[in-house]
C-alpha cells in the first residue's frame, strides 16, 4: 500500500478547481512497491454532509486533476 500523496494544492480560478498533488515516495508499511502501478481516486465532499463524498474520477495516473464546480477550496 502506498503511503498518503503529499502536499496537496486547491485552487480556484472562479470556474474550476485545480488540485495537484506530489506521489507518494514509500509505501505505507515500508514494504516494496511499484510505484509506476499507484493511481488515485478523487472525491468531493460537502462540508455540510458529515462525511458523505462523491466519486469524481478513480484509477487516475496523473497527479492533478481539476472540476467545474460552483464553490471555493477549503
Amino acid at each position: 500500500t502506498p503511503a498518503a500523496p503529499q502536499n496537496l494544492v486547491c485552487e480556484y480560478d472562479g470556474e474550476k478547481v485545480y488540485l495537484t498533488w506530489d506521489e507518494p515516495t514509500s509505501s505505507k508499511n515500508g514494504g516494496y512497491l511499484l510505484f509506476d502501478t499507484i493511481v488515485y481516486d478523487v472525491y468531493r465532499t460537502d462540508p455540510n454532509s458529515y462525511g458523505t463524498a462523491e466519486l469524481l474520477a478513480e484509477n487516475i495516473t496523473e497527479t492533478e486533476y481539476s472540476d467545474l464546480i460552483s464553490f471555493r477550496c477549503f
